[in-house]
């Protein structure tokens, strides 16, 4: 997951954060960029929060391949915090 989110920060956030903020782009860290991704991903798979936030139609645009690689970051990460925390709530249950 870690390389995939690495991957999609070289290869495709710094044309999105430029579409996104208007032609600036800020480098603050790679844990902020997964933060980023997780919030494209978001926008990506509710169209409705992005018309909120005013990114619809720079997602909606996006290429597929960009589309489709954000939204799998999104749903590994969701499906690793699941998979982490509902193995220590059980871990501590059965203890």
């Amino acid at each position: 997951m870690i390389l995939h989110a690495l991957y999609i920060r070289v290869r495709y956030q710094q044309a999105i954060d430029r579409a996104v903020m208007g032609n600036q782009y800020f480098d603050m860290g790679v844990f902020f960029a997964f933060n980023k991704l997780l919030m494209y991903g978001h926008y990506c798979l509710f169209p409705k929060r992005a018309k909120r936030a005013g990114v619809y139609e720079i997602f909606e645009n996006l290429p597929r391949v960009q589309r489709l690689n954000l939204i799998v970051f999104w749903v590994f990460f969701i499906v690793c915090c699941f998979l982490f925390f509902g193995g220590a709530l059980l871990d501590y249950c059965l203890k």
